[in-house]
């Protein structure tokens, strides 16, 4: 793993994490409800779909919409199993990438998201890392995909992702590989309640 930090560009009078404190206050973070929109492009098409991301604990319920040609999907994740609901059929299996891909025809990288969505690198990877002025990550690389952070809101005592920009890194070698572009624009973070079940 490599990390660099960016120089400030401003002053700024708010407290400043150490990148060893952030990272412990993310992770930390194990339950949240995440409202806003996806842009996704890949070699043949590009789409913008509405994202409703619900996880509490080790359960995750992420819901697309859009102008899918299967229409509303629904991917609900626990330790056990996969599920993927659309408005006709229900899919199961464990890998989430892999299902996806096979129903909506694109492989989002759903399992780095769930940490890089917070601003945080995967653990189970290797990575490279660029931070800010404010130890926040403002660039990433990791398991094939770069993640530019362009945005930050405060959520309580945090400061989380708000616009995030992610693109598949491939060889120029590797002909088979899948083109994907994601743009995440983050609309809201919520702390769910306690016990507090996704609709």
């Amino acid at each position: 793993m490599s990390c660099t930090t960016i120089l400030p560009v401003a002053p700024d009078n708010t407290p400043v994490r150490s990148w060893q404190q952030r990272q412990q206050d993310l992770a930390n973070i194990t339950s949240w409800e995440i409202n806003g929109r996806i842009f996704l492009r890949t070699r043949k098409e590009g789409q913008q779909l509405n994202l409703r991301w619900v996880r509490q604990g080790n359960r995750h319920q992420i819901d697309l919409t859009g102008p899918l040609s299967i229409g509303h999907v629904r991917l609900i994740r626990d330790p056990d199993s996969v599920k993927l609901v659309t408005d006709d059929k229900t899919y199961q299996a464990q890998d989430a990438e892999q299902l996806l891909a096979d129903v909506i025809g694109a492989r989002l990288p759903v399992n780095g998201l769930d940490y890089w969505i917070r601003g945080l690198p995967a653990p189970d990877a290797t990575s490279e890392q660029t931070l800010d002025y404010r130890n926040r990550l403002q660039q990433l690389r990791q398991s094939e995909w770069e993640i530019l952070y362009q945005s930050y809101t405060r959520v309580g005592e945090l400061e989380l992702p708000r616009i995030i920009f992610i693109k598949r890194v491939t060889s120029f070698m590797d002909t088979d590989a899948e083109d994907i572009e994601l743009r995440l624009a983050i609309s809201s973070w919520v702390q769910p309640k306690e016990n507090e079940q996704p609709d």
